[in-house]
């Protein structure tokens, strides 16, 4: 009886696993594109995690806009480099898509995308003197609407304090017609380098 009870447990443990690493029905995944051909997954799938970035070459073409969201059926082999590199087909646009991410994978995101991207500190110009992460330009939340001055479909990534302004500015950002905005929540929780 103790046997049996170790094989059944056995058994679930080993269901339960499968199911964490299983990808959708489709064998698709979920992002939103950054660039060209830079995803954001907005859905764990696989070994692939929610947050991670996969550079993927379309099999098909397909006309892409940076700032939705696409279900993107991939291929078998994910080149497990960063970041992951894989072939794709276009299955969906889920259209215009917002995204909250750690500031971790926005470091990584910048690194990545290089003069792609911008990071954004929307605190006061004393709170960003306090510290700030490496590459940020500071423009505090009441001056953005006035004194952002970005290409439309450069990636921005903005944070603040503890959330609530960077989930202002991603508003007013993609109100000014930014197609990709990613809200970085807040400093206080970063772990990472600070800059002063």
């Amino acid at each position: 009886m103790k046997n049996l009870w170790k094989i059944l447990v056995l058994g679930l443990v080993i269901m339960v696993i499968s199911l964490g690493c299983s990808q959708t029905e489709d064998g698709s995944i979920q992002g939103l594109l950054l660039d060209d051909s830079s995803f954001l997954l907005t859905q764990a799938s696989g070994n692939l995690n929610k947050g991670d970035l996969i550079n993927i070459t379309l099999t098909e073409p397909a006309d892409l806009e940076p700032g939705h969201s696409y279900k993107i059926k991939i291929g078998d082999q994910v080149m497990e480099s960063y970041p992951y590199q894989a072939q794709g087909q276009i299955l969906e646009d889920l259209g215009p898509s917002k995204a909250k991410i750690s500031l971790d994978k926005a470091q990584a995101i910048v690194d990545h995308l290089g003069q792609k991207a911008s990071l954004i500190d929307v605190r006061t110009k004393g709170e960003y003197d306090s510290g700030h992460l490496p590459g940020a330009i500071n423009i505090a939340l009441d001056q953005l609407e006035n004194q952002i001055q970005a290409d439309k479909d450069q990636v921005l990534i903005v944070y603040c304090q503890s959330g609530r302004r960077s989930k202002s500015a991603s508003q007013i950002l993609a109100d000014l017609g930014y197609k990709v905005v990613l809200d970085g929540g807040g400093i206080s929780s970063y772990q990472g380098e600070i800059e002063k």
